[in-house]
């Protein structure tokens, strides 16, 4: 998930000044379309789908899902998977699990 808007963080306050760290999240750019907006990675995997809800003026608009933090995912024969699916699987396999 990458933001853009007027109030995004600059960076973060580190005494240790890791500019590495404050460039990859606060000074990401898109490598097609519109290469000159800065944008602000969140750390995050989501994604947008399409729903029901309306807003104040009865249009119907997307809603943002949030996956889980791109830090927790784990990878796996090209497969991305994140705790919250291991932890639903197991779960899943058999009732006494969870009692």
């Amino acid at each position: 998930i990458w933001v853009h808007c007027a109030h995004n963080g600059s960076g973060y306050f580190t005494v240790y000044g890791d500019e590495a760290l404050q460039s990859d999240h606060f000074n990401s750019r898109l490598s097609f379309g519109d290469t000159q907006t800065v944008w602000a990675r969140t750390g995050y995997l989501g994604f947008l789908r399409r729903t029901e809800l309306t807003d104040a003026s009865g249009e119907r608009h997307d809603a943002l899902y949030v996956v889980g933090a791109l830090d927790e995912a784990m990878e796996l024969r090209g497969m991305r998977y994140h705790p919250i699916d291991i932890e639903t699987s197991v779960i899943r396999t058999h009732k006494s699990i969870m009692e």
